[in-house]
């Protein structure tokens, strides 16, 4: 365990210098494919080197003392890390206990508030994954998260859940300027069978995206939507 906390400072400590990029390098490296920072971690800047450094070994003493629990304990003490990957660790440790231990359910729904859109994320999933609908008025009031990404899994999280009472919200992201957003909704409308949405679903199957068109097509056989029969028929004979 020293070796193991010893290790991590030299590796965090021992940076090799890299000279600025050009400009040509720049646009050669810049692209889809190259890599990027994890959505909530700190950028390394050097105001915050050292607190970054703090974290890490933080969450690296953390994760040694856990080992001498047990795995519920563990995800338990996982959860008060200062470390935003701890914290998610925690709550995928705590989703089966979580399917009949209050206490444990409870932890992860406090995590709906952290920090850490990440931890937040695989907060909402593990919900889902045990099914918990008493879990559904803490997602709606979720769905005006600052984070996209979160607000996608929310939305994903309610249909998987068959949240029928957040119909009308879900329906309202169809109107979004994010494609992916739209596609969530489309497919979660007819998993919650909310019948509301036929015409901005009808709407939906002239969305420039494929995907927002597919799920919108789904959802209105999931809901019986009569009504478009004339324009998917269309669809169809196109």
């Amino acid at each position: 365990e020293t070796q193991l906390e010893k290790a991590e400072i030299r590796r965090t400590q021992a940076r090799p210098f890299k000279r600025p990029a050009t400009s040509e390098e720049k646009t050669e490296t810049a692209g889809p494919d190259q890599d990027e920072k994890a959505p909530g971690e700190p950028q390394e800047t050097p105001e915050n080197n050292d607190e970054g450094l703090a974290v890490r070994i933080s969450g690296l003493q953390t994760r040694i003392e856990a080992l001498e629990s047990d795995p519920i304990q563990r995800g338990f003490r996982y959860l008060d890390s200062d470390s935003a990957k701890l914290r998610a660790e925690g709550v995928k440790a705590l989703e089966e206990l979580a399917r009949s231990d209050p206490q444990a359910l409870a932890a992860i729904q406090d995590m709906l508030n952290d920090s850490s859109e990440d931890v937040r994320w695989w907060s909402i999933d593990s919900l889902a994954d045990i099914d918990s609908k008493e879990s559904i008025p803490l997602l709606m009031n979720m769905l005006d998260d600052s984070s996209a990404k979160v607000r996608r899994e929310v939305i994903n999280s309610l249909g998987r859940l068959g949240a029928s009472d957040a119909g009308p919200q879900l329906a309202s992201f169809l109107g979004s300027e994010d494609p992916e957003t739209r596609a969530y909704a489309a497919d979660a409308i007819g998993k919650v069978k909310f019948a509301g949405a036929s015409e901005a679903l009808v709407a939906s199957l002239e969305d420039t995206n494929g995907r927002v068109r597919s799920e919108a097509i789904w959802s209105l056989a999931e809901i019986g939507a009569k009504n478009a029969a004339p324009a998917l028929r269309k669809i169809y004979n196109e």
